[in-house]
C-alpha cells in the first residue's frame, strides 16, 4: 500500500489516501489556496511504500488548478519534470515484520 503526505510551501495540508477497495482507487481534494504565496510556490509530496513485495513502482498522479481574481485559470499536473528523489535512508532488503 502507497501513503502520501502533502506540503506546500512547507506547511503539512494533508495525507491519504484513505483505505480502499485496490480495484476502485479513491482520490482526495484539498483547497491550498491558503498555503499560497505570492511568487514561487513549492509543492512537496512524500509517497511511502507499505509492501515492498508488490512488485510495482511507486506512482504519484496530480492535478491542481489555479483560478485567479480576473477569470482565468492554470493547470497544475505531475509530469516527467517534477523531480524525485529516493529516500537514501530506508533499506529495501529488510523484509516486514
Amino acid at each position: 500500500m502507497e501513503h502520501y503526505k502533502l506540503y506546500i510551501n512547507g506547511s503539512f495540508v494533508g495525507e491519504g489516501p484513505v483505505r480502499s477497495n485496490t480495484h476502485y482507487w479513491s482520490y482526495d481534494c484539498y483547497d491550498i489556496s491558503q498555503y499560497l504565496e505570492r511568487g514561487v510556490c513549492v509543492i512537496g509530496v512524500i509517497v511511502t511504500q507499505w509492501e515492498p513485495n508488490l512488485q510495482k513502482p511507486l506512482a504519484l498522479l496530480a492535478q491542481g488548478e489555479i483560478h485567479y481574481i480576473h477569470g482565468s485559470s492554470d493547470k497544475i499536473m505531475t509530469d516527467q519534470s517534477w523531480k524525485v528523489y529516493n529516500a537514501t535512508g530506508w533499506r529495501s532488503d529488510v523484509p516486514p515484520i
